[in-house]
């Protein structure tokens, strides 16, 4: 009986995989962001067309018994894409570069202006086993690798910080959060897409509105109003303020929860009706008039008063997104999964056809709290 555990036991080992290229956790470089600029100084002829920026923490800084020094190492250099370059740095970084730990991607504007490097990105980043494809994807319109050298008095490493604020929607709807996997399938399936902008503000980074691509390439910009509507479009509804003007009055509502569903019909023509559903409460009020607030047919007033801020809101968006051809309110993938036969009929012209869609808006906003005194 020992014999056989022992045996076991040996066998166990042989067939126990471990790390496979046998290298300690020291002797790795964990890239944590990346960006990609256009190489301005590039000549004639030159493959190097971009400028590609790493950041890595330094590991001698974390730990308990952690020493001195900067916690992060920026590397730029110029190259021909994502995987020569990581090459290139070998003359620079002492030990191989680690993509597992990827968390975000900036892109500058300037680079989104050219189609062709776009795709080559884009494509070399989805092919490569190594990289992250849940990495969060943001845009600047200045240099990319600005980004990457703002510093401030902030919990987290500075790309930390910024994935933080990108991981998700859950407290502002303010930008639409795109991993590396969502921005390719986005161009896939309708060709358009919204990524996360990122700015330098007094020397701290802002994500605030988004820029819209299409067919891998910059389209337009879009303020934080704009976003908030399109991501309520597409039932992303976070924690978020509507102010509203009632009876002259300055109204601040708060969304706590809500929902957006779609249903399209093809009887005449193509008609989405969207049903938008959004509970919250009253931040911030001043009416004169003591406790005018509590009254049930006021609190209605101000309910439909929201509801119509917030479709003014909707179709002023739809109308820009209209004029520049960018269909973001999620119709086209809502009818490529519940329409499969129709879609195959009209996505060949479906940008053409989106600012012929009818659309009709439920919008039912409930105020549950008033807050705490009267």
């Amino acid at each position: 009986m020992k014999k056989l555990l022992v045996l076991l036991l040996i066998s166990s080992l042989m067939l126990t995989s471990g790390c496979w290229d046998s290298r300690e956790i020291e002797e790795r470089l964990f890239v944590t962001a990346i960006a990609v600029d256009i190489n301005e100084e590039v000549q004639e002829g030159n493959v190097n067309r971009l400028i590609i920026t790493y950041k890595y923490p330094n590991i001698n800084t974390i730990g308990k018994n952690s020493g001195s020094g900067p916690i992060n190492f920026t590397l730029s250099i110029p190259a021909s894409g994502i995987s020569e370059e990581s090459t290139a740095f070998m003359g620079e970084a002492p030990f191989p570069f680690y993509f597992k730990h990827l968390k975000v991607i900036i892109f500058s504007k300037e680079l989104l202006e050219h189609e062709e490097l776009v795709r080559h990105i884009l494509d070399e980043l989805n092919r490569s086993p190594q990289i992250n494809k849940r990495a969060r994807i943001a845009v600047t319109e200045g240099k990319a690798r600005d980004v990457l050298k703002v510093t401030g008095d902030q919990e987290y490493r500075i790309e930390g910080s910024i994935y933080q604020v990108l991981r998700n929607n859950k407290f502002t709807n303010r930008f639409t959060v795109k991993s590396l996997t969502d921005l390719i399938t986005d161009f896939d399936v309708t060709g358009v897409t919204i990524v996360p902008r990122i700015s330098i503000v007094s020397g701290k980074f802002v994500v605030s509105g988004g820029c819209i691509l299409k067919n891998y390439k910059f389209l337009a910009w879009v303020d934080q109003n704009q976003n908030r509507a399109i991501n309520i479009m597409n039932g992303i509804i976070g924690l978020e303020n509507i102010d509203t003007i009632y009876n002259g009055i300055l109204l601040s509502y708060t969304v706590t929860r809500g929902s957006s569903r779609k249903k399209v019909t093809f009887d005449d023509g193509i008609t989405v009706r969207f049903d938008i559903k959004l509970e919250g409460y009253l931040q911030g009020y001043n009416i004169s008039q003591k406790n005018l607030v509590y009254d049930e047919k006021t609190l209605k007033g101000i309910e439909n008063n929201i509801a119509e801020e917030l479709e003014k809101k909707i179709l002023d968006t739809r109308k820009f997104l209209d004029e520049i051809g960018a269909p973001l309110f999620g119709v086209g993938e809502h009818v490529s999964k519940f329409h499969p036969k129709m879609w195959k009929q009209v996505k060949d012209n479906w940008q053409e056809m989106m600012p012929e869609v009818k659309f009709q808006l439920n919008i039912d906003v409930n105020i549950r709290r008033t807050g705490l005194t009267k």
